[in-house]
């Protein structure tokens, strides 16, 4: 008799999810949907495994299924030269358009002047391919941007629909002379009709100065920026889906799995996806089950976060043991600097600016305390940071029980070659 198949894993983790896969932020597609539809601007800060782009692609794929929207989505990770970020933004466009091929290419080539956009087809999806050659002046590339400026409300009138463009790290045109071309864009934007823009980015310091008084885009659009997803949010999808394996999880196993991974969707799914085998083969899951699991997945990161961790300098190894260990609310004040040895504010907040950068520090509004916090974005970083460290001095207490060695002694013990 042959065996059954074992049930599938329904906990994607690492990849682009949409429709029934995506799990929860409904509160968010319904308030960027209700904004873009209606030619709004919004600013979407999301540190790294947030979800932030299952949040667009899900808002993207429910604009157009709901709201008939054309939609583009614009990834600047791919740019790499100004004129790249050109192709990347029209060749969107144009896919969006959903335009037969001929009077795509005669309108696309109509109103560009100076130079001449070349096309080809991709033999995979039978769609046209656009291609810019590398400009020969700043005039040609004043040319390129110029027309590329004008396909979105072009569209928006020639389709007599809305037309919503999502920019995915949008940060990225700070590497193209950004403090001009973020003027432009501006410049550009504000006179579209019937265009909506989503300006979204992993480094929300960074958006968040883009943002500000005497920049470009102060006041231009909507600023909202995506919180870990809370344990009433999770419960019924994470229950659901252990149920198609006939896996029993109790609501104190839920809240172990949300708390584990801090409610961030990418964490939740991956420790989610590692615990569903363990929970076919038994039926239930306990929380010893996610503590077990959640410490395999912190020694699977043990190599990348000790090089992390030796890439640190001194000062902010000890900040960001300060930050693991729950000192993110009072890190300047004097008895905290003491106890892990910081030194002055100012390298306190060097070393706080310099982990930002790196995107393992997260800066965000106490609301318990009122203020400013820091806490670390990454729980398995935290977790390794933990597990790897001795207790501090000068009187300050450990939040979790510590290893007898240093993070840096323990990737020693290892025999991996620096």
């Amino acid at each position: 008799m042959a065996r059954k198949a074992p049930p599938e894993n329904p906990f994607p983790a690492g990849t682009i999810v949409t429709g029934d896969d995506f799990a929860d932020r409904q509160d968010e597609v319904a308030l960027l949907r209700d904004e873009l539809r209606q030619g709004g601007r919004v600013f979407l800060l999301a540190y790294r495994r947030f979800g932030k782009s299952c949040l667009i692609h899900e808002t993207l794929r429910q604009l157009e299924a709901k709201d008939h929207a054309l939609t583009a989505y614009v990834d600047l990770y791919r740019a790499n030269s100004e004129r790249e970020l050109w192709e990347l933004f029209a060749n969107a466009l144009l896919a969006a358009s959903r335009s037969p091929l001929k009077r795509l290419l005669e309108w696309a080539t109509g109103f560009a002047r100076g130079f001449r956009p070349r096309f080809s087809i991709d033999p995979q999806t039978q769609q046209p391919v656009l291609t810019l050659d590398a400009p020969r002046s700043p005039a040609e590339l004043a040319d390129v941007r110029e027309w590329a400026l004008e396909l979105p409300p072009k569209l928006a009138q020639k389709r007599e629909r809305p037309v919503v463009v999502a920019f995915d790290e949008f940060q990225e045109i700070r590497a193209f002379d950004g403090v001009r071309l973020e003027k432009t864009l501006r410049a550009a934007f504000q006179s579209h009709r019937g265009v909506g823009y989503l300006f979204a980015g992993s480094k929300p310091h960074l958006l968040r100065e883009m943002a500000q008084e005497g920049h470009a885009f102060y006041r231009f659009g909507r600023l909202m920026e995506l919180a870990p997803v809370t344990e009433e949010q999770w419960a019924p999808y994470l229950t659901a889906r252990f149920r198609t394996g006939s896996v029993d999880v109790a609501p104190a196993v839920v809240r172990a799995i949300v708390a584990g991974a801090e409610g961030i969707p990418y964490y939740v799914m991956r420790l989610c996806r590692a615990l569903w085998s363990r929970g076919v083969r038994a039926g239930s899951l306990s929380e010893d089950d996610v503590r077990d699991v959640f410490s395999e997945l912190v020694a699977e990161g043990d190599q990348l976060f000790a090089e992390a961790w030796d890439a640190l300098t001194l000062a902010q190894r000890r900040t960001l043991a300060a930050v693991a260990e729950g000192r993110g609310h009072d890190v300047f004040a004097e008895r905290v600097r003491t106890a892990y040895e910081l030194g002055p504010s100012s390298t306190v907040a060097r070393s706080l600016g310099r982990l930002q950068e790196l995107s393992f520090v997260a800066r965000e509004a106490a609301q318990a305390r009122g203020g400013v916090r820091y806490r670390i974005v990454d729980p398995l970083l935290r977790a390794w940071v933990l597990r790897g460290r001795p207790p501090v001095t000068g009187g300050e207490r450990r939040t979790q029980g510590a290893q007898e060695s240093t993070p840096r002694r323990r990737a020693r013990k290892t025999g991996r070659q620096r």
